[in-house]
């Protein structure tokens, strides 16, 4: 289950967006929630939310790891 994504005025923006929570999504995967919203506030341009990214990247890490379980089992 993914998190809710916001809606946007372009395919463009939308695909930033997921090119961000994915950069997040591996980020906590490897270093860490911390170290993860740490690159994303340098990186994020005005016009995305810090917030809604870490979201949907905590999200979709939930999902990866439930994912990996079930495929273990």
């Amino acid at each position: 289950m993914n998190g809710q994504r916001p809606c946007f005025l372009s395919l463009a923006q939308a695909r930033e967006f997921e090119m961000l929570v994915d950069y997040a999504r591996r980020g906590i995967h490897a270093c860490g929630e911390d170290h993860a919203r740490g690159a994303i506030d340098a990186l994020v341009p005005l016009s995305h939310d810090v917030g809604a990214i870490m979201r949907c990247a905590k999200a979709d890490a939930l999902s990866d790891l439930r994912q990996l379980a079930m495929e273990a089992a």
